[in-house]
């Protein structure tokens, strides 16, 4: 499904980035369609930021699941990149202090 078809059917952002990002997470597993996987989570983040701001707490989610995803592509640099803006919005949100939010 394309964006325009998804904002037809009336879904919102939130519901789009589930959609996007559940997809993503399918192509993940295959290994032809990495570089798919790649554009829908960046997609994702560009929709999240647009609607939410560059700091809420579904952009912190998705920039989580982007690093992972260059992890399992042994992308290092971008991975290490991406998770410390995600924790550094963790940090902003929730405080340092809270174990979950990590270090």
């Amino acid at each position: 499904l394309q964006e325009s078809q998804l904002r037809q059917q009336g879904l919102d952002e939130q519901n789009m980035l589930s959609k996007f990002s559940n997809l993503a997470e399918s192509y993940c597993t295959k290994e032809a369609e990495h570089l798919l996987a790649e554009a829908l989570w960046l997609r994702s983040l560009e929709i999240m930021q647009q609607a939410d701001g560059e700091n809420s707490l579904f952009v912190g989610l998705i920039l989580k699941r982007l690093a992972r995803y260059y992890r399992s592509q042994a992308c290092y640099a971008e991975a290490e990149f991406v998770i410390k803006r995600a924790l550094s919005i963790g940090h902003q949100l929730f405080g340092v202090a809270q174990p979950w939010v990590g270090t």
